[in-house]
């Protein structure tokens, strides 16, 4: 994996700029997060499952089957959205906190950048660049964890080449269950005819994880194709408030009541904060 860091807007702007063209990107608050969806972040299930061959996902028995294909949530959600393909009932139930194999991108590395940086909690936590450089030197990557957030970079046509045999992003209509239940490796997949205003908002693409269970960033075979980019928390606050001037506010990221939410938060936090230092 190749490691870059990013200590203003304009910097991160130069940075991505060769990787615009059919990268897809995605942001996170704290760098040593890694790239792996919800539904294999829970420790319960991950030691439930460790034990099992990932192929007896097929025998109903396995005590995986039923959380895989959250098969209660999809039933329901099916009812109310029949028309949704697979992946589209699969996306909203995400939205809701069912845990899924699916991990969110964007195309747009400005919105990745603000999935980085817009959380306050990490604004006020941290040493600099420079001092970080100072300190560690040539190991300073791994020292970074607890000091920035993260936007990763990857291209998805190398992700499918790999992983599928083929450089082709999977149409999310033609996703079905059984097509993930028969591959191990995480695949790319456009959500073509997505209706969702979030999707659109933050022109959202997708990796659903297959039976494997370890991140993306994990597979050696694909590690040498991901690019991360730390943003040190020291300077999130000043990149967050760039991107504010630059139409990127938690209404634009967010187009419905929780945005509404945000951004109304955010003020009150910006009030106390101008009103403290008087």
């Amino acid at each position: 994996m190749k490691f870059l860091f990013a200590n203003t807007l304009e910097q991160y702007e130069k940075i991505i700029k060769p990787f615009c063209y059919e990268n897809w990107f995605r942001g996170h608050s704290t760098a040593e997060y890694r790239l792996v969806p919800n539904i294999y972040r829970e420790c319960h299930f991950r030691c439930n499952l460790l034990g099992y061959n990932t192929r007896s996902v097929l025998n109903p028995q396995s005590g995986f089957y039923d959380i895989f294909q959250y098969k209660i949530a999809d039933d329901i959600t099916k009812l109310k959205y029949p028309k949704y393909s697979f992946i589209e009932r699969m996306y909203k139930n995400q939205h809701y906190n069912v845990l899924t194999p699916l991990l969110d991108f964007s195309t747009d590395p400005l919105v990745a950048l603000f999935f980085a940086v817009e959380n306050r909690s990490k604004w006020d936590k941290s040493h600099s660049m420079d001092y970080i450089k100072n300190e560690y030197g040539d190991d300073w990557a791994y020292h970074m964890k607890d000091e920035a957030g993260a936007v990763f970079v990857f291209n998805p046509s190398k992700l499918n080449s790999k992983s599928l045999g083929k450089e082709k992003i999977l149409d999310s209509n033609d996703i079905q269950e059984d097509f993930i239940l028969f591959h191990d490796l995480p695949f790319a997949i456009s959500p073509s005819s997505f209706k969702d205003r979030r999707v659109k908002a933050q022109s959202g693409k997708f990796v659903c994880f297959g039976l494997k269970m370890e991140p993306l960033d994990y597979y050696e075979v694909l590690k040498k194709d991901i690019t991360k980019i730390f943003i040190p928390n020291a300077v999130k606050q000043e990149i967050f408030e760039g991107l504010i001037a630059k139409g990127y506010t938690y209404q634009k990221i967010y187009p419905d009541f929780e945005g509404v939410a945000k951004e109304a938060n955010y003020q009150m936090w910006r009030d106390y904060k101008n009103r403290i230092k008087e």
